[in-house]
């Protein structure tokens, strides 16, 4: 290349790297700066794919964690046009925004993308238990049913299955389904009898369940 394009490319490495020390040191406005400064240079010099992601998923989350919302939406969905890499997660921190807007149903639509197409992603026990809650919020019972069940029986081992119960218990209960809401509210009970948040959340619960 030219000496012109040498260091221009030069100038984004700086920019990305001076970005990356205000993000450590979670100076998000400093980062968020410099992060803008280096996709303002264009792609001149051929587009890098993978420090280009880079960017557009740490400006999303540098946004995200600020609660510019709409600005993170923007990002998130650049960093998934650009289809290189980080796609489960900036899917996944694109649904958690669309959440705090309230837009459950775009919300869902992420959520279930992951489900249905990255299964291997470290974002898929959360994107279930995610859409079991939405549908909860939107008072979807069977459908959130599904999703807690779906975690339940492809990860036994999660820290979140024992919540992912109790949420199908409360849906019992919910559905005025007693004795199933009670046989599992006492299941969970006695599985966790060292665990004192869980029993007393069930316990509570179990008691309401027998009283109807």
């Amino acid at each position: 290349g030219t000496p012109g394009t040498a260091t221009f490319s030069h100038r984004k490495d700086a920019f990305y790297n001076v970005a990356y020390v205000y993000l450590n040191k979670q100076k998000y406005t400093e980062a968020i700066e410099y992060f803008r400064l280096y996709l303002q240079e264009g792609d001149v010099n051929g587009v890098n794919k993978e420090q280009k992601s880079d960017v557009l998923l740490r400006l999303a989350e540098c946004y995200y964690t600020t609660k510019q919302n709409d600005l993170a939406i923007r990002y998130f969905k650049e960093c998934l046009d650009l289809n290189y890499a980080n796609q489960d997660k900036a899917l996944y921190y694109l649904s958690k925004t669309y959440g705090y807007k309230n837009e459950t149903d775009l919300k869902i639509g992420n959520l279930l993308d992951i489900i249905n197409n990255y299964p291997k992603s470290k974002y898929i026990v959360l994107a279930i238990y995610e859409a079991g809650l939405t549908y909860r919020y939107k008072n979807e019972e069977e459908k959130a049913k599904k999703y807690f069940l779906q975690l339940i029986n492809d990860y036994p081992k999660s820290n979140l299955t024992k919540n992912a119960e109790i949420e199908i218990a409360d849906i019992y209960f919910k559905l005025k389904d007693y004795a199933k809401s009670e046989t599992l509210y006492r299941k969970i009970l006695g599985e966790n009898n060292e665990n004192r948040a869980i029993c007393s959340e069930a316990s509570s619960e179990a008691n309401s369940s027998s009283i109807r």
